[in-house]
């Protein structure tokens, strides 16, 4: 009850209550038929909330300090329109369970040397896989694919994004571990490198955890978009190196990449494809594909339907869909589905 009132609340305040504040958002729900369901391979329908993007909602605000400075923040939650919670696990590193602001919080100062964030926000090799992936990420796309999946948000941290340099952009990010007598326990850093080649977006990165144990994970990764005519093609390849038993490849090393493009079919009409790949050492890989039609019904409405397949290593049970929807397989099971939606952004 004090989370509804406190969301009301912040809602209602006007743009005048809080210097260049805005409420924003997007809600995606569509119907979705899955197979592959379980021991037994059932089939599974109901509504799925994100299958596009993940529903969200959430205030942002800057103030103009002078002399080219300013002020910022941002808080951002996640929403489950299929049932009306908000929030989430966050499956952070301090344990606290459900958050509220789940996505993002943070504040942070942007001048001449770019941008300082402070708090809870993505990992910089979150970002880039989103980015560097056409279709979204969570009916049959790269986040299904756990591989990349251990750099997901990083709490606690300061993250830099440098401004334009003569050979790209830079951006550096570091978590606090906060465990008492040891500085490096639990702690995060990640660093990353946006450029270009022959006129094409690229990026490079790398991000390492130390493990309160003294085990720790490494990952680095490449992504690149390039257009040919009117096709779009992006792609993106990751590493990691596990020695821990804190992510879903438990002490395993994994390897996944994935490829997209896009197909204008009219104005207001993109024809997706993707493929995605992940190998484990301890068999939890797979691989799929996926296929979208995109439709705008104007710069804040999409309808989409989308089919997406999973193929399961040996001991792998990961899911077409991972959002509203129990839908996971048997080890090593396939996974399969096809799902009708909008999105609206606000």
């Amino acid at each position: 009850m004090k989370k509804f009132i406190l969301m009301i609340a912040m809602a209602s305040l006007s743009t005048t209550a809080i210097a260049g504040a805005k409420v924003y958002g997007r809600v995606d729900a569509g119907v979705a038929s899955m197979s592959g369901v379980g021991s037994d391979d059932s089939n599974l329908t109901g509504l799925a909330y994100g299958p596009l993007s993940s529903s969200r909602w959430g205030i942002k605000g800057k103030e103009d300090l002078g002399g080219g400075y300013k002020a910022t923040f941002k808080l951002e939650s996640e929403l489950h329109n299929d049932t009306g919670r908000a929030g989430g696990n966050n499956k952070r590193p301090s344990g606290v369970g459900d958050v509220f602001w789940k996505r993002h919080s943070t504040v942070g100062l942007k001048g001449p040397f770019g941008s300082l964030d402070a708090g809870m926000m993505k990992s910089l090799d979150k970002i880039r896989a989103t980015k560097y992936s056409m279709l979204g990420a969570n009916f049959g796309g790269f986040k299904t694919y756990k591989g990349i999946k251990i750099g997901d948000r990083v709490e606690n941290s300061l993250t830099w994004h440098s401004p334009k340099l003569p050979f790209g952009k830079v951006a550096l990010q570091y978590g606090f571990g906060e465990t008492a007598g040891d500085f490096k326990s639990n702690s995060r850093l990640a660093a990353a490198l946006d450029f270009k080649v022959a006129g094409q977006k690229a990026t490079v990165y790398y991000s390492t955890q130390e493990g309160a144990t003294g085990k720790d994970w490494s990952q680095y990764g490449l992504g690149v978009a390039a257009k040919v005519k009117d096709i779009t093609i992006k792609g993106g390849y990751v590493q990691l190196n596990n020695d821990t038993a804190s992510d879903t490849f438990a002490s395993s090393d994994a390897t996944g990449y994935h490829i997209s493009a896009a197909v204008p079919v009219s104005g207001h009409t993109k024809a997706y494809a993707g493929y995605n790949y992940t190998t484990s050492d301890n068999n939890k890989g797979a691989s799929g594909y996926q296929l979208a039609m995109l439709h705008n019904l104007s710069k804040k409405t999409t309808m989409y339907a989308m089919y997406a397949s999973v193929s399961n290593e040996d001991s792998g049970k990961l899911s077409a869909h991972k959002k509203g929807l129990s839908a996971a397989p048997s080890a090593g099971g396939d996974s399969s589905g096809f799902v009708v939606g909008v999105r609206v952004k606000f």
